[in-house]
């Protein structure tokens, strides 16, 4: 499968990829859910949010992926449209 042009290791039909991708969408919710309880700044809640995401990426498709995919490391336009 490939991620802007980068390829990782992943099967949708391949019980053990779904579960982890599972596994890790509920915990970007329950994230999201504790980060809107803090008080943040503008830029901080930005960086916070694009942390989720990469976090994300790297525990379904692998460790620095997010680094291989995310060129502006702190836009979550570009971290919510990926």
């Amino acid at each position: 499968m490939k991620i802007r042009n980068i390829e990782v290791e992943f099967d949708f039909l391949d019980a053990d990829d779904v579960e982890r991708f599972e596994r890790e969408a509920k915990r970007v919710l329950d994230k999201c859910d504790e980060e809107a309880k803090k008080q943040y700044s503008a830029s901080e809640s930005i960086k916070s949010q694009c942390k989720i995401v990469e976090e994300f990426f790297n525990n379904v498709f692998g460790q620095g992926i997010s680094e291989k995919i995310f060129v502006k490391r702190n836009n979550l336009k570009e971290h919510l449209e990926v």
